[in-house]
């Protein structure tokens, strides 16, 4: 018998602040100043906390149990964290217009060609590491996909994608930019719940 996928439709305490907040993304946009939305505005760091959690947090399991997997997943939370940084570029501003910082380009940041080595040797260890040690067919098969944990993600992608090209025309530039930032928000929560649910199966399910 060929192997099926299995469905959950379960409500995670995460997935109802996610929820909350996809509601509340189109207002808050309207009302909160446009600067929380800006390059290295508190909504963009509060991105760069939560994905530096989920490199520590992956990493702490490695640490203490899933070696090869727990190291992959914090390294993929780590390589977000550095982009969410412009891999250094938020170190280097130029100026300020109404939509925020403006920063060097890639190119003009010292020893460059030097980062965009180290970029694409993250990326290559990365991609080994997905290669090497996740389960892929366990996952998929075996521990039961989180249905709303997912679509609840998927929306705020959508939403996301959305604010970044000025879909929503009754909101200004900045927000639609200030949107886009507070979707992205949610996606690295949801991300987190979902790392924190195939993880607990994993340990439960799979490994055992």
């Amino acid at each position: 018998m060929a192997d099926k996928m299995k469905f959950k439709f379960l409500l995670a305490p995460q997935d109802i602040l996610s929820i909350a907040l996809l509601a509340a993304c189109y207002p808050l946009a309207q009302i909160l100043p446009p600067e929380c939305g800006w390059e290295n505005g508190l909504i963009e760091n509060t991105q760069a906390v939560l994905l530096l959690f989920g490199a520590m947090f992956c990493f702490n399991c490695a640490y203490y149990s899933v070696k090869g997997l727990g190291y992959t997943l914090g390294w993929l939370y780590f390589i977000m964290f550095m982009r969410e940084l412009s891999w250094g570029r938020v170190f280097f501003p130029t100026g300020i217009d109404e939509l925020g910082p403006k920063f060097m380009s890639m190119s003009s940041i010292p020893h460059h060609d030097f980062i965009n080595a180290a970029i694409g040797l993250a990326i290559v260890i990365l991609l080994y590491g997905l290669y090497k040690y996740m389960p892929w067919k366990k996952f998929i098969f075996e521990v039961p996909f989180p249905v709303i944990s997912a679509a609840v993600g998927i929306a705020a992608l959508v939403l996301q994608y959305g604010g970044e090209h000025v879909w929503f025309t009754a909101l200004s530039h900045a927000q639609n930019q200030l949107l886009e930032e507070f979707a992205e928000m949610i996606v690295y929560t949801e991300m987190l719940n979902m790392t924190h649910y195939y993880g607990f199966h994993y340990l439960k399910d799979v490994k055992n």
